[in-house]
């Protein structure tokens, strides 16, 4: 069963599909699914809803000196967006959201307190009727996340100014998700909680989006009682087109774990009828048909630093500041990612980073050894040689590395 994985550009996601529009839910996400094919650029950029949910260990934080910025007069937040993720809309698409863009159209400021975000569109970016709008803003509004859902309204478009985004005073009605937003409806955003660029337990990664569990199709899922269905792909034997019921274990801080409880099911109403159950006394050694169920341990790295500079960069379970993570190797300290479509350089392609362990006084020092690899293999196979001793000076490329200060966990 296949899907389509997407980041919604202006002319689609956040001009038509987040804008006033009219009809019903299912009208839209017909409209949304049906122009996306034409109009979007294929990402891979996964949730970062876990990281809402697995911390790292409670570190003082040292004092660091962090130059966000303002806009219209108001400094930048240093939190990371409350909705920052890979969200399911409607049936067979997903949109990326994180600190830094909405799809493709860039974040300039957010409001986690008010639930606002304020966008402009960059250069090459379309608005209605095709015409380029860079330069003016737009005001977007969630709801509250829970249980792996929220809903997005752009309640606002063409300011012109930062003051202008800030004072504007339209709202969408929380209350009305077919109506409240412009007269129309609000676009539902879903995702699982297990989505992430997770290390397993058997070797390599597993990367769990809204709509795929490695190879293997996201049919349904329930975030209050975990547990989800997928279907297999066609074209793989007996087992073709059949339904699986996996569940998994509560996480806070730290790794999750997984069970395949159920598997070859001949429907879906079949999978949500098992009755099977899996035991997470002892989840490392067994509990899972006989056998230890599949543990996801997360990126080490993530979090909100100062950098070299006093630059503010997010690392999650999904993204690198604004590159995609791809895979990572937490015993070797590397992750391997992607450049976003719209990069300024090398957009598309991949890169390695590499990270030093965590000093005493709350830093670490990374070193991206290379960037504007063809494919992911090659930023896997990349052996380019750094140097750490003398962090400050040299070691990476000719040049220093680059300190990280940890200003807030996951």
């Amino acid at each position: 069963m296949g899907h389509t994985i997407v980041i919604l550009t202006m002319s689609v996601a956040l001009t038509m599909g987040l804008a006033a529009c009219g009809g019903d839910e299912s009208s839209k996400e017909a409209k949304v699914g049906g122009q996306v094919e034409a109009d979007v650029a294929t990402e891979m950029d996964a949730s970062s809803a876990i990281d809402a949910k697995v911390g790292t260990d409670s570190v003082a934080l040292p004092d660091v000196s962090l130059d966000v910025g303002e806009f219209g007069g108001v400094t930048k937040p240093t939190e990371i967006l409350e909705i920052n993720g890979l969200w399911r809309i409607g049936s067979n698409a997903q949109v990326q959201l994180t600190s830094k863009r909405f799809g493709k159209v860039v974040v300039v400021h957010y409001d986690n307190a008010n639930n606002k975000a304020y966008t402009t569109a960059p250069v090459g970016v379309s608005g209605p009727g095709g015409v380029v709008r860079q330069g003016v803003y737009s005001v977007y509004q969630w709801t509250e996340p829970t249980a792996g859902r929220a809903r997005l309204c752009q309640v606002d478009t063409n300011l012109n100014t930062e003051e202008a985004a800030l004072q504007s005073a339209n709202t969408a009605n929380e209350d009305e998700p077919q109506t409240g937003c412009n007269g129309g409806p609000w676009i539902t955003l879903d995702t699982p909680e297990l989505s992430g660029v997770w290390a397993s337990s058997f070797g390599g990664n597993e990367v769990i989006t809204a709509l795929e569990l490695g190879t293997v199709s996201i049919i349904e899922w329930d975030n209050d009682k975990n547990v989800l269905y997928t279907q297999n792909p066609q074209g793989i034997g007996a087992s073709s087109s059949l339904y699986n019921r996996i569940v998994w274990t509560e996480f806070a801080a730290g790794p999750a774990w997984y069970c395949k409880v159920d598997v070859g099911l001949k429907s879906l109403d079949e999978a949500k009828a098992s009755t099977k159950t899996a035991d997470d006394s002892d989840p490392d050694v067994s509990g899972c048909n006989g056998f230890g169920w599949t543990k996801l341990t997360p990126l080490a790295a993530r979090g909100s630093y100062a950098t070299t500079g006093g630059n503010l960069t997010h690392v999650t379970s999904h993204n690198w500041d604004e590159r995609i993570l791809v895979g990572f190797d937490n015993d070797k300290r590397v992750a391997w990612l992607r450049n976003h479509s719209e990069a300024d350089v090398h957009p598309n392609r991949f890169a390695r980073m590499v990270w030093t362990p965590t000093e005493s006084s709350g830093h670490f020092w990374a070193c991206l050894t290379d960037d504007g690899l063809s494919d992911l293999q090659a930023a896997q196979d990349s052996e380019k040689a750094t140097d750490d001793s003398d962090p400050t000076s040299g070691g990476c490329n000719g040049g220093p590395w680059k300190r990280y200060t940890r200003v807030a966990t996951p």
